[in-house]
């Protein structure tokens, strides 16, 4: 059997990873815990102020890194 959790880090997502983990599954079953990361919105920025060239690169590595701590927390 093959189980799949989708996780935010919110508390319910870890009563659903709990509730996962405290039931018996068949042998040589399978869990697996993912979150996804949101992309980084592109906004209008006025003529006077642009971010830097890598903002948006950063902004998504965060969104990446911060889905994939709490995967494997929970």
């Amino acid at each position: 059997m093959k189980i799949l959790v989708a996780v935010v880090g919110s508390k319910c997502s870890e009563a659903a990873c709990d509730s996962v983990a405290g039931r018996p599954w068949p042998r040589a079953s399978e869990i697996r815990v993912i979150s996804v990361a949101e992309h980084a919105m592109l906004m209008a920025m006025p003529d006077t102020w642009a971010p830097p060239s890598d903002f948006y690169e950063k902004l998504e590595q965060a969104a990446k890194s911060q889905a994939k701590s709490v995967a494997e927390k929970l």
